[in-house]
Parts: C-alpha cells; sequence; structure tokens
C-alpha cells in the first residue's frame, strides 16, 4: 500500500507539471504490477501452508494451480485513472482444483480491496465470468471461452474483452496459453459488435 501511494503521488505529480504524456498507461502498469505480485505471493504462501508441518492428509500433495488474472476493460486497454476500478477475471487451467483456486482468488480480491489504516488499493469489478456476481471468483480457461464463444455472452460481456490481456502474459505456461484464447475472444467480440451495430432490415424499412 505504501508502494502503490507513493507511486500514484508521484505520477500525480509528474502529471501535474506537464513531465508525462499520459498517465493512465504508468496508472495501469502500476496495476499490473501489484496484481501480478499479489499473485505470486498469494501462491507461494498457500504453496507453503500446503507444505506445512500441519497440514492435514486430504491437503498432502495439493499444489495451488497457476492462477492467472485477465485486466478487462479500461485496466485492459492500459487506460486507468486515478480512481478507476479494476476489471478483473481470475482464470484457471482446466482440471484446477477448485477449492484452492477459490483460496486463491479470495486472498487476492481481500488484499487489493480491504480497506486497513493505509487505505485500500482498488475498488474491484469481478462480475466478469459466467456466473455474475454468484458462485466462484475463478473459472476454467474452458468455461471462460465457452461462455464468451455462446449467445449467453452478454453485449457488455463482449465489450470488456475487446481490449482484455493476460497480466504477466509469457511468465507462465498457462499464461501464454491463456494470451492465445483471450487474442480469440477479443477478435470474436469485435466482431460481434460490429455485427450488433448495423442497422437491422427493419430498422431500415422503419426509416
Amino acid at each position: 500500500r505504501r508502494f502503490h501511494t507513493a507511486e500514484v503521488l508521484r505520477i500525480g505529480f509528474f502529471d501535474l507539471a506537464g513531465l508525462i504524456e499520459d498517465p493512465a498507461e504508468q496508472l495501469s502498469d502500476l496495476a499490473e504490477v501489484i496484481v501480478v505480485a499479489l499473485v505470486q505471493a498469494v501462491r507461494a504462501e498457500l504453496l507453503g501452508k500446503l507444505a506445512g508441518a500441519s497440514t492435514s492428509a486430504a491437503e498432502l500433495g495439493r499444489e495451488p494451480p497457476e492462477l492467472a488474472v485477465v485486466a478487462l476493460g479500461a485496466f485492459g486497454a492500459r487506460e486507468l485513472g486515478y480512481h478507476s476500478e479494476l476489471e478483473l477475471a481470475f482464470v484457471v487451467p482446466d482440471g484446477a482444483d477448485p477449492a484452492l483456486a477459490l483460496r486463491m482468488s479470495r486472498a487476492i480480491v481481500t488484499a487489493l480491496s480491504v480497506s486497513t489504516v493505509e487505505g485500500s488499493l482498488y475498488t474491484l469489478d469481478t462480475r466478469q465470468r459466467p456466473t455474475g456476481t454468484h458462485g466462484p471468483l475463478s473459472v476454467t480457461a474452458q468455461r471462460w471461452r465457452e461462455h464468451h464463444m455462446s449467445r449467453a455472452c452478454a453485449e457488455w460481456e463482449h465489450a470488456t474483452v475487446l481490449n482484455a490481456r493476460v497480466l504477466g502474459s509469457g511468465e507462465r505456461r498457462f499464461t501464454s496459453e491463456l494470451g492465445a484464447i483471450v487474442d480469440e475472444l477479443s477478435e470474436h467480440a469485435a466482431t460481434v459488435l460490429a455485427h450488433s451495430a448495423q442497422p437491422t432490415v427493419g430498422a431500415l424499412v422503419e426509416a
């Protein structure tokens, strides 16, 4: 939180002084650094707990999934403002342990949004999943892709993935694979939105 506050103040100072051209890019880069660092820290902490002496027999041998975070909307487009919320999707590999994926995603959300004496980091929007505000925070890559390629996907959902990107992409095999899916969904969303923007035959007749 201290790092975040210091960086926002630095960006704001240079912005007011006219020394940076686009504060949105720097604010977006800052958010990405923080989110990626938190994902790594949460996974490392959970891995340590699962390997600890107090681990129950049921948890022995379990490993936290390679959870990836997809930036959506303004965050994905690197157009964050000083008070923008972060639109995020938590995606895990197919076959990932759902209980551990939930523990990880909840820990990340808490770390990013909980308010302490030093303030909070960000306001989050995690609705971008097949179950909306209901159900688990994380979704498998296959389920996420299927939802966005289906007719059940709402127009606003398509709009949020237009500039989607995987944070820390390329650092792990899964993020690279997910990056290809995100690119596919972005292209599909552009096609769907372009088609929906075209006037229908009925509208042309009425005109």
